[in-house]
């Protein structure tokens, strides 16, 4: 992806997009097959050719990130939740069979 995460400053010379006072600038979206995909901004349609002459930077490896503890008890409580959700459907389900007279 592009240095400039906002869109407000060109990703070849590093000018500001509006430094004229128009909001006159091009955007670029790369897609790959990697399933990546790379967003520029330039201040001018010449910086834009430019960098598509360019090769395009590498690919970037998603990097794992270590789950903590915090993550794991997250996902424990999601799961008791769950659980006690599923509890009252059950309770619930079984009082709703006996006030309507089906278990006698």
């Amino acid at each position: 992806m592009g240095e400039n995460e906002e869109l407000d400053a060109c990703d070849l010379c590093g000018r500001r997009l509006d430094a004229e006072g128009e909001n006159v600038w091009l955007a670029l979206e790369v897609f790959r097959p990697e399933g990546e995909w790379i967003s520029m901004a330039f201040c001018r349609q010449d910086h834009a050719a430019e960098w598509l002459v360019r090769p395009l930077p590498p690919v970037q490896t998603p990097v794992p990130l270590p789950r903590t503890w915090r993550d794991r008890l997250a996902d424990w409580a999601v799961a008791a939740l769950f659980l006690f959700a599923g509890a009252l459907v059950l309770l619930g389900s079984y009082t709703l069979v006996r006030l309507l007279g089906g278990f006698g």
